[in-house]
């Protein structure tokens, strides 16, 4: 089963042949990419080189960094585009206008056809716009429409059989109308130049100025030659079948003297001043659409195409030049080699050739190679082809297998024995014999059955061979190369992902990740790392150990940026290092398998994944790159940033912290691999990594003044660095009036905290007065309290005296009228009236009356009690003073035996009072009158 497809296989191989052929690289842009529509109807160039483009959905803007779309202002699809005196103009469906620039870089569009609105003809589109001295054309199938730019006004031609399309040839302006000739315009009035069968059937695409007069590109019936007298005829050139064949529908005249052409159906057609085939690019050769519906040559020669499914630019006068074959039959280019004036190339899906200067021409496979070709290595005039199924030696007649040996990785010529040749296979090493002018497989190298990919002698008997996962092993063989007498594996060098070993000059280098180590000439036969050849490969980043060493003796190491090219010094022994930028996905598909051919003339070709590609370096400039600051976006975040105007003093608010800078660089070659750095002044002076992004973002920027330095990094050059200054002002919390208010505030903060703290002050004293005269009150109350009570004490010692005086004087009174009493009773009874006893008597009386004595006894009770009496007499208004004398003597709790000697009654008499007065006094039965006089 397996041998029945293989041998499918190889018939379809022997069957197909590679059409793609060598051209211009080629950038592509879908659809997807500039976001918009997939036709595009014209193309221009503005004065900073960004390119634009009149596509279906509006005006497309591209800086070689990243693409804008601005709608159409009435939504049609936009047919033209022009850029004149800086200013875009533009024309679309009854419209046509202009686009500026507004202040933070967008395009603005203005309407000019609104000047004559009621002049255009229903259901016009403007296809085409041209400059004539200081008038633009604006023109439409019908009409055409000249602004005089000087006096802003309008002039209106409609030529009676309509314009299919108006061409500026030097200061003439020609128009010719389908089915009656071509025109040109004299005065506004339109004159008949050409009135041939051919001009009236076919469309004329673009009329070209030449020194034997106008050559005449039709869409279908070829060239023709309008000659100065004015007679017509039609050109025979070499590829006037092609041109008969296809639909031409746009055509240019390049500054190189080359004429493109683009077609429906068969993509673009290049021809050289004899008028033959130059390049065909196609859909087969990386372009995304067969359809070319415009052309336009940048300030770069490259030449851009509107397709009818995206966009297209080739680089004509790139140093490179491509083969990429995207139908898949040539596959991964694995090596290649020239021989007997071929091209061969040894890809995963067999050996292909073609004739070295047939640029044209297709590849053809080699019958019986199909599967995987590892190797081309020419010895001797011989060439060798490593195959997985074996090795082959190769000649004009076919392949001729020599060795069934599986995997030959390479093929070393034994020193000192041409007629000997080593392969390194998939199990070891293997030897080849050239007898006669056959080569033959000779035997195995016993004891070595390493997988052997890169191996090289050190001598005729000294083979060093790099295996990526075990390392590297010395092995010594015998004198006639059959056995390993020793194998050693060099401790000193560790393995490394694809490292290899190679020889280069005489000098044997094993190439990894740390460096590149030279093999010692010393009896040590120890490796030291070359400084040189490994500062030069660690300045970039690491991709691959494998290196390839061209027929002119140059080493070549791949690094991810692009090749390192190690060439002999011209004024010392110190190899020259060269680096080589490349675009990562033409490199990074061959990792460890890279390739490449020298062509000689510094002309190098390089195997890809699809095909390859030459560099001729003696066309490799190193030019500066354009580059600038395309715009500036703005915001608190760069979610929802806005474009604010790149002034040459950029001020911003402190809220506006969120920057985001755009580049544009436009370089348009398709092998610039362009790269930007940047750093901010004033925040870091280091510089950025290069990155193959566009932008410059910065977060939360503090306030201050800051510089932007910023500049593109191509393949062989970089841009100059350009500055933009900028600043963010400060937050309102931090401006000078802010600073103000704070001050004031800082004040305003220490006053009110210092009366805060003296009222505090204030009141802590006046709590402490409080609180101390609060003390001295409750002291002094104290004290007073003390002097009270010692003056109660005083009145009370006072009233006790005086109540013990009353009572003194009470009972001395009592006891004196109860003597008298008696003494009275004694001498009336006993004796005789007399005149001296009624003296006695009579002084006796006087001794004991009742007056007098309440006198005596009212002044003694009123210092004991001074109120009693007063308050008595309030009390009961009514009661006389004999009863306020009785009461005196009941507060004295003095019984009725003790008032009737006061009163100078009997006690009986005594206790009539007493009812009397609780009478007055209104006193309940049940209540003591006793205990109410001590009451009161």
């Amino acid at each position: 089963m397996r041998q029945g497809l293989q041998l499918l296989w190889a018939l379809i191989l022997c069957t197909c042949v590679c059409q793609a052929q060598e051209h211009p690289p080629i950038s592509v842009f879908t659809p997807d990419e500039y976001k918009a529509d997939n036709q595009n109807w014209m193309i221009d160039q503005d004065d900073q080189g960004r390119m634009l483009v009149a596509n279906n959905e509006g005006l497309l803007y591209f800086n070689g960094a990243s693409w804008r779309s601005f709608p159409s202002p009435n939504e049609s699809i936009m047919r033209s585009v022009k850029v004149i005196d800086e200013k875009i103009y533009s024309g679309q469906y009854m419209d046509f206008g202009i686009w500026q620039r507004n202040a933070v870089g967008d395009l603005v569009y203005q309407s000019l056809a609104d000047k004559v609105r009621d002049q255009i003809i229903e259901d016009s589109e403007f296809w085409n716009i041209l400059q004539y001295d200081s008038f633009i054309v604006f023109q439409s199938l019908k009409q055409l429409f000249v602004y005089n730019t000087s006096e802003d006004s309008f002039t209106v031609i409609t030529p009676d059989h309509g314009v299919a399309k108006v061409f500026k040839i030097s200061d003439r302006l020609l128009i010719q109308s389908l089915g009656h000739g071509l025109y040109e315009i004299e005065n506004a009035a339109v004159q008949l130049l050409n009135a041939d069968e051919n001009i009236q059937r076919e469309r004329i695409i673009n009329i070209l100025d030449t020194s034997t007069g106008l050559l005449l590109i039709t869409e279908t019936s070829g060239l023709f030659q309008l000659e100065l007298d004015g007679g017509l005829k039609q050109l025979s050139t070499p590829i006037d079948a092609l041109l008969k064949t296809n639909t031409i529908y746009s055509a240019l005249a390049l500054k190189n003297g080359t004429i493109a052409l683009g077609t429906i159906g068969s993509g673009l057609l290049v021809l050289d001043e004899r008028l033959e085939l130059l390049y065909h690019v196609k859909q087969e050769s990386s372009l995304p659409n067969n359809t070319v519906l415009s052309l336009f040559e940048d300030r770069s020669q490259n030449l851009w195409m509107g397709l009818d499914y995206g966009i297209s630019c080739v680089n004509l006068t790139s140093p490179f030049v491509v083969y990429q074959d995207a139908t898949g039959v040539l596959g991964t280019v694995y090596d290649a080699q020239t021989y007997q004036g071929r091209l061969y190339l040894g890809t995963n899906q067999g050996l292909f050739y073609k004739d070295i200067d047939g640029a044209e021409d297709a590849l053809q496979f080699v019958p019986g190679t199909e599967g995987q070709v590892w190797s081309l290595t020419l010895i001797d005039g011989v060439l060798f082809c490593g195959h997985h199924t074996g090795t082959f030696i190769i000649d004009e007649t076919g392949a001729q297998k020599v060795s069934t040996i599986e995997g030959t990785w390479a093929i070393r010529q034994v020193p000192d024995k041409p007629n000997l040749v080593v392969q390194g296979n998939y199990n070891g090493l293997h030897v080849l014999q050239k007898e006669g002018n056959t080569w033959r497989y000779a035997h195995a190298i016993e004891g070595f059955n390493n997988s052997a990919k890169h191996f090289e002698f050190n001598g005729a008997r000294s083979v060093f061979v790099s295996h990526e996962y075990k390392g590297v092993f010395e092995v010594e063989l015998n004198e006639n190369l059959t056995k390993a007498t020793s194998v050693v594996k060099r401790e000193e060098l560790e393995r490394g992902k694809h490292a290899s070993v190679v020889k280069h000059r005489g000098r044997l280098l094993y190439v990894r990740n740390d460096g590149v180590y030279q093999l010692l000439d010393s009896e040590a036969r120890q490796f030291q790392k070359d400084s040189l050849l490994s500062e030069a490969l660690l300045n970039f980043e690491y991709n691959s150990g494998n290196v390839e060493v061209d027929d002119l003796g140059n080493a070549w190491l791949f690094v991810a940026q692009g090749m390192l090219k190690i060439s002999e010094g011209k004024l010392s022994n110190e190899p020259l290092v060269k680096f080589v930028a490349l675009v990562d996905d033409f490199q990074k598909p061959l990792t460890g398998y890279e390739n490449v051919l020298a062509l000689g003339n510094e002309q190098y070709l390089f195997g890809v994944k699809d095909g390859y590609f030459k560099v001729d370096f003696e066309k490799v400039e190193a030019s500066a790159l354009p580059f600038f600051i395309e715009g500036v976006a703005v915001g608190e975040n760069l979610e929802q940033k806005q474009t604010v105007s790149l002034d040459s003093e950029l001020t911003l608010h402190a809220k506006q912290n969120n920057l985001e800078f755009s580049f544009g660089v436009p370089s348009y070659q398709r092998f610039e691999a362009i790269r930007y750095q940047y750093r901010l002044l004033g925040l870091y002076d280091e510089w950025s990594e290069a990155t193959d992004i566009p932008l410059a973002r910065f977060h939360n920027l503090p306030h201050g003044d800051y510089t932007l330095e910023a500049r593109a990094i191509g393949n062989q050059a970089s841009s100059e660095v350009i500055r933009q200054e900028f600043v963010i002002q400060k937050p309102w919390f931090l401006s000078y009036l802010a600073l103000v208010i704070y001050g004031l505030l800082f004040l305003g903060t220490i006053y009110l905290v210092h009366r805060l703290y003296q009222r505090s002050h204030d009141r802590q004293r006046a709590k402490l007065i409080m609180e101390n005269e609060r003390k001295m009150s409750i002291q002094h109350l104290k004290a007073e309290q003390d002097i009270m009570q010692l003056k109660n004490q005083q009145l009370s010692q006072d009233v006790a005296s005086k109540g013990r005086e009353l009572a003194a004087i009470t009972m001395n009174m009592i006891n004196k009228n109860e003597l008298l009493v008696k003494i009275k009773e004694d001498l009336t009874k006993n004796g005789e009236p007399g005149k001296n006893i009624a003296s006695v008597v009579k002084v006796i009386e006087k001794n004991i009356n009742e007056e007098d004595n309440w006198n005596f006894f009212r002044e003694a009770f009123n210092n004991a009690d001074k109120d009693f009496l007063k308050k008595v007499k309030e009390l009961h208004p009514g009661l006389t003073p004999n009863d306020l004398r009785l009461c005196a003597y009941l507060r004295l709790n003095l019984s009725s035996k003790e008032i009737a000697p006061l009163l100078n009654i009997t006690p009986r008499s005594v206790e009539i009072k007493r009812y009397r007065l609780r009478k007055k006094i209104n006193l309940p039965h049940e209540e003591s009158l006793v205990e109410y006089i001590l009451a009161i």
